[in-house]
């Protein structure tokens, strides 16, 4: 009796700790460009379904209000993915080559108690140790992330470092049209070295919710430690 007992608790709380799993869902349509693969195509769609399940998640919203920054938004959705989503699935997935068109419907659950505690804790540590600033979004694009791939001294000294952005265009963007962003690099005490403008509209035409990935090239000043990037026009 005593062994039948301890079964049917523990098959009770196990339902329990079931019952806690709140389902996720996120979808996402990326219509690709010509000179896209259509292996690309499928990877940032499934991306952007994933990054949309993450984002609609009412923890998520209340714990990232105040986080504008797309680099550190797209950190916390990738530590959250990678190890607090649980039975992560692909409800549906279409490919039509003939629209150059993906699509993407995902499906995940995650335990409520555990998953606001390491975002609270990601959340914490990452503004700790972040200072570029984000371009964010402007009349043309958002950015929905935005990274420095590396530095590299050459044998004069020079330092160089690339930035590069992932842009979702908000219109048709075309060459012409010019998003001029400004990049200023400071020191480890926080004083300005010097600055550069900067264009982030890539060569070609960019259709409305189309995404585009663009880097620049930056030299660096000599003692530079961080950098900051702000809209000119």
């Amino acid at each position: 009796m005593k062994k039948v007992t301890i079964s049917i608790y523990a098959i009770l709380l196990s339902l329990s700790f079931a019952q806690e799993r709140v389902i996720l869902e996120g979808e996402y349509t990326y219509k690709w460009g010509d000179n896209e693969t259509v292996l690309v195509a499928k990877s940032l769609c499934y991306n952007m379904a994933l990054r949309n399940m993450v984002e609609s998640y009412h923890t998520f919203v209340v714990s990232t209000t105040d986080i504008h920054n797309y680099e550190v938004r797209n950190d916390l959705i990738q530590t959250l993915s990678a190890g607090y989503l649980e039975d992560l699935t692909v409800v549906e997935e279409r490919v039509e080559k003939e629209k150059n068109i993906a699509y993407y419907k995902l499906r995940a659950y995650v335990q409520p108690v555990e998953f606001k505690r390491v975002l609270q804790q990601e959340v914490k540590r990452k503004l700790n140790i972040y200072k570029p600033k984000s371009v964010r979004e402007n009349h043309y694009f958002s950015v929905l992330r935005q990274w420095e791939t590396g530095r590299t001294v050459l044998n004069n000294n020079l330092e160089f470092t690339t930035l590069c952005f992932i842009l979702q265009f908000k219109m048709r963007v075309f060459t012409s049209n010019k998003a001029i962003y400004n990049v200023t690099f400071y020191d480890s005490e926080g004083f300005p070295l010097d600055g550069t403008a900067f264009d982030l509209i890539p060569v070609g035409t960019m259709d409305k919710g189309s995404v585009r990935k663009v880097c620049k090239n930056f030299t660096l000043p000599k003692g530079t430690a961080y950098y900051e990037i702000w809209e000119a026009n």
